[in-house]
């Protein structure tokens, strides 16, 4: 089965449905899972994410017809349960995450860097019960380029983590590098292109402030040039 001609009319008879009278949609490779499009009138183009090259036909289904809701009738309309499954399961991350991971751009391939240990740090958090509920195939490393004066980065779809190497520091204390390492669990955990924003940027800052002496770490972030609330965000 032609992938590239399944997405275009899958795409194309769901917007049929509202009143589209020409729908264009193929695979494109991009960092992030995501989905982009432009419209004029009746007519609209989409760029699919090719992590969803291998999806069932009932998922890119259900996924255009959300999205068509979304543009005409209702912005907070849901992914149906057909699509939470299918990007909630063991084989979807399996199969992409070490692709997003290697288009993140120098990724290491372990959470061991030269001054720190980001095991360390999560297995701290656990012990504290800061938090709980670590997926095993979580992948978490350390990005030395493309991540700026970002903090660090979470995917919450792909389980994964990436610490900026300036915290990879001798004279960086370890509560700093928990703290930052606790706000991308948090992140990763709660959120996904499943959740609204705004109850994900809610839920987080009140996780965030939780965290002992967390408006001291947040200042000794700032110190060290860094941001903890920029995010990275790869383009397609």
């Amino acid at each position: 089965m032609e992938r590239e001609t399944d997405v275009g009319r899958i795409f194309a008879e769901a917007g049929e449905r509202f009143g589209y009278r020409h729908v264009d949609a193929t695979f494109v490779k991009c960092s992030e899972l995501k989905i982009k499009w432009t419209r004029q009138n009746r007519t609209v183009e989409f760029w699919v994410t090719d992590y969803l090259k291998d999806a069932p036909e009932e998922v890119l289904s259900s996924l255009a017809n959300t999205i068509f809701s979304r543009l005409h009738e209702d912005a907070d309309t849901p992914y149906d349960d057909s699509v939470i499954a299918y990007l909630e399961s063991e084989d979807f991350i399996r199969e992409n995450q070490p692709v997003y991971v290697s288009r993140l751009g120098c990724a290491s391939a372990s959470p061991v860097g030269m001054y720190k240990d980001l095991r360390r740090s999560v297995k701290s958090l656990v012990s504290e019960e800061l938090i709980e509920g670590i997926p095993d195939n979580l992948y978490y490393g350390w990005l030395p380029v493309g991540l700026g004066d970002c903090a660090g980065h979470a995917s919450g779809l792909m389980r994964s983590i990436v610490i900026n190497t300036r915290l990879d520091r001798a004279e960086v204390d370890d509560e700093i590098l928990d703290f930052c390492m606790y706000m991308q669990i948090v992140k990763m955990q709660q959120g996904s292109l499943l959740e609204g924003p705004r109850r994900m940027n809610s839920e987080y800052l009140k996780r965030v402030e939780e965290y002992p002496g967390s408006e001291r770490l947040l200042s000794e972030i700032g110190k060290l040039g860094l941001s903890p609330w920029k995010a990275l965000s790869p383009e397609c």
